[in-house]
């Protein structure tokens, strides 16, 4: 309530449909935390709405302290896997939710500098919760595309590792497919659209596979519909793949 609150006070409409017209992408990120439909997601009490109310304005009007939170949390982080290969879940939880806060170019800045070893963290126990909001923030950077050829194969493999993962829910996985296909499709790169391809074939579970056959339909590559449907192992991706090629 006191996240539709802000809304109301904000912009005057009524909150039960919230649109983010008017209002810096930082300040409402913290409003759709708020208000989000579960319970766990939302802020787990006043003191950290508080401090993302004020890391949001801190980003808002320059005054420059998250940029800095934020580098000094991914240079631990870093340092943490690179040196012991080890990693602590609240450091990674805490830059995951302080990335949205910082400006559309600090967000893709710091994306183009997280590997496969950070990947790895966020699959991990209850980390795995956060990865929508983490992806939401990565697929910015892939819709920018300012990064080379090479690049997008890198994106494809961050994304397999998310994909492959146990305990990760079978939407998320279909976020990471899709983030793939972005990347691959953008920049034409052969390596990156058979690490596509050997996410779709390698599905086993029919739910998951619901969820990758939609994916398939509203990124409908060619690379993506001449996958034999033989290649795959479930029914809703074969019933996809039958369905464009007696189309076509």
């Amino acid at each position: 309530m006191l996240g539709k609150s802000f809304y109301y006070l904000l912009t005057g409409c009524d909150p039960t449909f919230m649109m983010d017209d008017g209002i810096p992408p930082q300040l409402f990120h913290v409003i759709e935390r708020a208000c989000d439909h579960q319970p766990s997601n939302r802020y787990k009490d006043l003191a950290a709405l508080r401090q993302a109310l004020t890391f949001a304005f801190d980003a808002i009007l320059g005054r420059g302290g998250i940029i800095g939170k934020i580098s000094q949390l991914i240079e631990a982080i870093q340092a943490n896997l690179t040196v012991s290969n080890r990693f602590y879940p609240q450091q990674i939880i805490e830059f995951i939710e302080t990335l949205p806060m910082v400006d559309r170019a600090d967000q893709i800045r710091i994306c183009y500098g997280l590997g496969y070893p950070f990947m790895t963290t966020l699959v991990q126990g209850h980390i795995v919760g956060y990865v929508p909001q983490f992806l939401a923030v990565y697929q910015v950077m892939v819709e920018d595309a300012q990064y080379n050829w090479s690049f997008a194969e890198t994106i494809a493999l961050n994304m397999k590792v998310i994909f492959d993962a146990n305990g990760v829910p079978d939407k998320t996985k279909a976020l990471a497919l899709e983030i793939a296909i972005d990347a691959a499709s953008r920049m034409n790169r052969f390596a990156a659209m058979d690490t596509c391809i050997a996410m779709i074939c390698s599905v086993t579970d029919a739910a998951l596979g619901m969820q990758v056959a939609g994916v398939m339909q509203r990124k409908e590559q060619d690379f993506i519909t001449g996958i034999e449907p033989s290649q795959t192992k479930t029914d809703p991706i074969r019933r996809y793949l039958w369905a464009v090629k007696n189309r076509s």
